[in-house]
């Protein structure tokens, strides 16, 4: 996740993108990674991509649903 946020930084969605999915390959339900992607993809505007992600973040994450709460809000 850590190469997937720099390139994020950088606004290289596309290997940000790539990046944060090879890491839900590994652990598909990581509601920290989800909620990553979800990010991406609303930095570009693909709103619809972005909530469907911090959903299922918000799923996954029973314990402090909080930040991505407010990141779907």
């Amino acid at each position: 996740r850590g190469r997937a946020a720099c390139h994020f930084a950088s606004r290289d969605h596309d290997k940000a993108i790539a990046d944060y999915v090879a890491a839900l390959d590994i652990e598909p339900k990581d509601p920290a990674t989800l909620n990553l992607l979800a990010n991406v993809y609303f930095a570009i505007k693909k709103y619809e991509m972005a909530a469907a992600l911090y959903t299922m973040a918000i799923k996954q994450n029973h314990r402090s649903p909080g930040v991505v709460w407010t990141n779907l809000g």
